[in-house]
């Protein structure tokens, strides 16, 4: 999945920290970062991007709830601040 242009990064990450299982995170320099449920590396990539808008990154999960979390994520517009 392909996410463009997301201002809200705190309301992003808090999703994404919200999934059940594992999600990989790909920016746009093509590198990677696998996201587990209570990792420390969503905090990191919280941290990173503090205040700054994510203009693409792409998410690759296997479990099907979190696919559908992180679409009405997107549907619903909670990515404009």
């Amino acid at each position: 999945m392909k996410v463009y242009k997301i201002r809200n990064t705190e309301a992003f990450f808090e999703t994404l920290s919200e999934c059940k299982g594992e999600v990989k995170v790909i920016g746009k320099d093509g590198i990677g970062v696998t996201i587990s449920p209570g990792s420390e590396e969503i905090k990191v990539l919280k941290n990173t991007y503090l205040g700054a808008m994510i203009d693409d990154v792409e998410l690759k999960m296997n479990n099907s709830s979190d696919a559908l979390k992180m679409l009405s994520f997107m549907v619903t517009m909670d990515h404009v601040a």
